[in-house]
């Protein structure tokens, strides 16, 4: 009782506290105040839904603040808390919960600063440089308060699954503080020990551990003095919170945690393996069977670092010390360590089954961790371990070759061969261990090479690098007794930048060259370009136009290339992007080739680069092949305008040769040109008409030069068209393109005009079914035109419509209603009052909407003196006029306005040639005028007053 009440003082304490800052990332992007900086990269911090492999969500709400780069180039980037004034208080505390999933041992980082002014230095608080797989909560006391104060975290970039953070708070700091970075090991199935860290100097503590979401104070709860406990009645496959508090003389400090873990089974963690002694006869013995089903992710091996999903078993080596391990399946490998946490003795990544053998000292007990590859593993694989009575140690090797101990500018990125002589007395090696690494005694096995061979190729891949190695000779698995000798050599220094890292300093390049051993090491940063935004080291070549068609290979001997070719007169005109007109891009050692026209006196700059900035670089060699412009040159911009059956062709000219004429070709769409020629032309001029054609076909069209004696061009095109639909004869019916439905894809146009048989007849068309469907968002996607007259130009024809939307139109009228809607013509009868009675329907899907059909009948009948009548009416005003007279006609243009004075006299005329005209009448006197307008050459006469 006593506890529970002093947890519930405890947090109405807390609750009284003020809290300086508080912050829950629910906010999209960087919270309001907060500021994220890349540091190395591109990438800032925000807001996420959960971490790249999804098994972490935010800890509270449905946001968290996150950093993910996905690479390995060390990017980071900083999250920077508002501005706060901690000079009144004397002390706070920072809270918040934190979580880092690595994929597959490949591992990301945070680190927390704090500065006590904007300008000021950041001072690490802490660094969380190991996975982190579920919310782990932080207690951190901020030290030096200022008025001027900020906590900043950052993430750097291991191409793990990202850095979390979530539910931050700033408030005082308890007298007796918070522990912090609670972890559980699993010392057994049923048993595991608890540790932490304390927030201050704190010594004694109480820890209370159950099922998880357990009230506190209805747990297990026991009181240790240290940062460790001990705990057992653990049921293998549960999962269990648990909870400490600091125990201190003014009162208990609020709890840390809860910490959740899942009690691992047998073999699933290195504290609870199965225990293995060694057998005499693994062929009558009962074996340790490893069910790999679900088995979890555990140790990153110096052997296999990705995607191991493996098992545990312990045994201890007997007075021989050689251990043989056998295996009844397919296993991804095997490694071995000294304690569960301990030194890494042994790794196989490739598969130990039937059996292996290992020397390893006598009597002395070992941790072996088996795996397979992946989530989906299967397979049981069963494991006998035995002893053997390891062959005699041979001797060290007696010296070393090359490179010599000590010796300094080795090649950087070059292949190396190690070079060492055997030994020259004792056992004879089976093979060599090659051990390496960067810090002298602390050496990793690098390879094993197969005896009598005394020689290893390898790279350093970095400059300026000590590198220290030793060869271990092995007799069947017994290593040499050392320690044998460690030797030394350091890679060369970077080289200085190349003198063509930047434009201003391009290396000239000419036809035919071939410029070997380039390179784009020590390059300056690359330049994003439209060639490729992502471009990285980069060097620049330069090549002088000649009237021919230029070829820039490069190949690249590692790592991706990448080529940019810009036309400018200088470096400082590729600062417009626009002027980028060819790219490329190609891996290894492929080459990679860009094509460009280079014009005669004109300059063009060649930037090539590696994939990413800072990369080892790009070593390459670049060539330049030209070819001369062809005597005749292609057309360019092939036109084609279609009736039913004829279509009026247009091109613009060869810019090369001298050109004498043009030879054209219609090809039915998708049939190769040449193959067949249905319709075939020539001409010396830039248009031409294609006759015969058959309605609604779809066709190509293709052009090509003739250059008399320098011969033709290639052909240009296909330049695809669509006939329009045939005109219906009078007391016909006639639909949609396509024939009666169907929905039309976006851009299609047609058109299609209905002329009398007779001249002075007028054409009626009679809808007998017409729909055109909205698409739902009120858009104006279908529309159709209706002209009076023999082409669509003018005002269309505005019938009544329910889906008349003239509103949203922009060249026309829109039949689509509001929103998702139709529009229905049928029952109306359109007929024709222009003087050649011909009607025209322009139809044209311009997006996703639909044409489900139309159906009409057309019939003719003569013009009535009513049809020429409402051909040539025409509405004005005001009438009396003070200064402008404005003219509206109804459906031809307004030809001529001619105004007379009473006596006859002509004192104002002009010819507008538009349905609507205003007239300045400002300069007239005062009286009575007569007005003369003329429209489809008739001409009607009207008076007006003049004020």
């Amino acid at each position: 009782m006593k506890k529970i009440t002093l947890l519930l003082f405890l947090t109405f304490c807390f609750t009284l506290n003020a809290q300086v800052l508080t912050e829950d990332f629910e906010a999209a992007g960087v919270p309001a105040g907060w500021t994220s900086t890349p540091t190395s990269g591109a990438t800032n911090w925000t807001s996420a839904a959960a971490n790249n492999s999804g098994n972490v969500t935010p800890r509270t709400g449905t946001g968290m603040g996150f950093y993910y780069s996905g690479n390995y180039n060390g990017d980071m980037a900083t999250l920077e808390s508002p501005a706060m004034d901690l000079s009144a208080v004397a002390s706070q505390q920072l809270t918040f919960y934190y979580t880092q999933e690595d994929w597959g041992g490949d591992q990301d980082e945070l680190r927390v600063y704090y500065k006590t002014s904007a300008a000021g230095a950041l001072v690490e608080l802490a660094a969380y440089t190991t996975s982190v797989s579920t919310w782990t909560e932080v207690n951190l006391v901020l030290p030096n308060p200022s008025a001027d104060y900020y906590v900043v975290f950052e993430a750097t970039s291991g191409y793990g699954y990202g850095v979390g953070i979530d539910d931050l708070v700033i408030d005082d700091a308890p007298s007796c503080l918070t522990p912090g970075s609670l972890s559980v090991f699993a010392t057994s199935t049923t048993t595991a020990d608890l540790s932490w860290i304390p927030g201050g100097t704190e010594t004694d503590f109480t820890f209370e551990f159950g099922a998880p979401g357990f009230t506190q104070g209805t747990g297990t709860i026991d009181t240790v003095t240290g940062t460790t406990g001990s705990i057992s009645g653990l049921t293998a496959g549960n999962s269990y919170d648990f909870y400490v508090t600091a125990n201190c003389a003014g009162g208990d400090s609020s709890p840390a945690g809860p910490f959740n873990w899942l009690q691992p089974d047998s073999g699933d963690s290195c504290g609870t393996a199965y225990v293995a002694a060694l057998e005499a006869d693994c062929g009558t013995a009962t074996p340790t069977t490893l069910d790999f089903t679900g088995a979890p992710s555990n140790v990153s091996t110096s052997c296999d670092t990705f995607n191991n999903y493996g098992l545990w078993i312990t045994t201890t080596t007997d007075a021989a010390g050689g251990l043989t391990v056998n295996a009844s399946g397919t296993l991804g490998g095997m490694a071995i360590y000294d304690a569960c946490g301990g030194t890494e003795v042994f790794c196989d990544g490739g598969d130990i089954s039937p059996s292996t053998d290992v020397v390893l000292s006598p009597s002395t007990q070992y941790y072996l961790f088996f795996w397979q590859e992946g989530t989906a593993s299967t397979a049981m694989v069963d494991i006998c371990l035995s002893s053997y009575t390891p062959a005699p140690a041979p001797d060290c090797a007696d010296g070393v070759n090359f490179p010599a101990d000590d010796a300094t500018d080795i090649d950087a990125f070059g292949t190396i061969t190690l070079d060492w002589d055997a030994p020259s007395g004792g056992e004879t090696p089976t093979a060599y261990n090659i051990y390496s690494g960067t810090t002298s005694g602390a050496l990793t096995l690098l390879a094993t090479v197969d005896a009598p061979a005394t020689t290893y190729d390898t790279t350093v891949g970095a400059y300026s690098t000590e590198i220290f190695w030793s060869v271990v000779p092995v007799n069947g698995a017994t290593e040499a007794v050392g320690p044998c000798a460690e030797w030394s050599f350091t890679s060369a220094d970077a080289p200085p930048p190349p003198g063509n890292d930047l434009c201003d300093n391009a290396t000239p390049i000419t036809c035919g060259a071939t410029l070997t051993a380039q390179s784009t090491v020590n390059a300056t940063g690359g330049s994003a370009t439209s060639c490729d935004g992502t471009i990285g080291d980069d060097v620049w070549y330069q090549f002088t136009g000649n009237d021919m068609d230029v070829t820039i290979t490069v190949n690249a001997s590692v790592e991706e290339a990448q080529i940019g070719v810009f036309e400018s007169a200088d470096c400082a005109g590729i600062t417009d992007l626009a002027a980028c007109f060819a790219s490329a891009a190609g891996s290894g050692s492929n080459p990679v080739e860009v094509t460009f026209a280079a014009a005669a006196g004109n300059e063009y700059f060649i930037q090539v680069g590696n994939w990413i900035n800072g990369d080892p670089g790009l070593t390459f060699e670049i060539s330049a092949t030209c070819t001369p412009f062809p005597t005749c040159g292609e057309p360019s911009n092939l036109d084609a305008s279609p009736t039913d059956v004829t279509a009026d062709l247009s091109w613009d000219a060869a810019v090369i040769g001298t050109p004498i004429g043009y030879n054209w070709e219609i090809q039915p769409d998708g049939v190769a040109q040449g193959t067949a020629t249905p319709f075939t032309g020539n001409t010396v001029g830039l248009t031409d008409t294609a006759t015969g054609l058959t309605a609604e076909t779809a066709y190509d069209l293709y052009v090509q030069t003739d250059c008399d004696a320098d011969g033709t061009s290639l052909w240009t095109g296909p330049f695809s068209f669509t006939t329009t639909i045939a005109p219906p004869a009078c007391g016909g019916n006639f639909y949609d393109t396509g024939g009666n439905a169907g929905v039309h894809s976006a851009n299609e146009n047609y058109t299609i005009t209905i002329c009398p048989d007779t001249p002075g007849d007028a054409v009626s068309v009679a809808f007998t079914s017409f729909l055109v469907e909205g698409n739902g968002d009120g858009d104006c996607w279908d529309e159709l035109l209706i002209f009076d007259g023999a082409d669509n130009t003018g005002t269309p024809i505005t019938p009544v419509s329910l889906g008349l939307n003239p509103a949203a139109a922009t060249d026309g009228f829109c039949w689509q209603a509001a929103g998702d809607g139709t529009a229905d013509l049928t029952g109306q009868t359109i007929v024709s009052s222009d003087a050649s009675g011909c009607l025209t329907f322009t139809f044209t899907s311009d997006g996703s909407g639909q044409f489900d059909g139309w159906e009409a009948t057309v019939g003719c009948a003569p013009l009535s003196s009513a049809d020429i009548d409402r051909a040539n009416a025409f509405t004005y005003y005001p009438n009396p006029v003070k200064s402008t007279l404005s003219l509206t006609a109804r459906n031809n243009d307004i030809q001529n306005v001619a105004v007379y004075n009473m006596l006859g006299q002509e004192v104002l005329r002009t010819s507008p040639n538009s349905l609507h005209t205003n007239v300045d009448t400002s300069a007239l006197q005062t009286g009575a005028y007569f007005v003369k307008v003329t429209i489809n050459n008739v001409t009607e006469t009207i008076r007006v007053i003049k004020q």
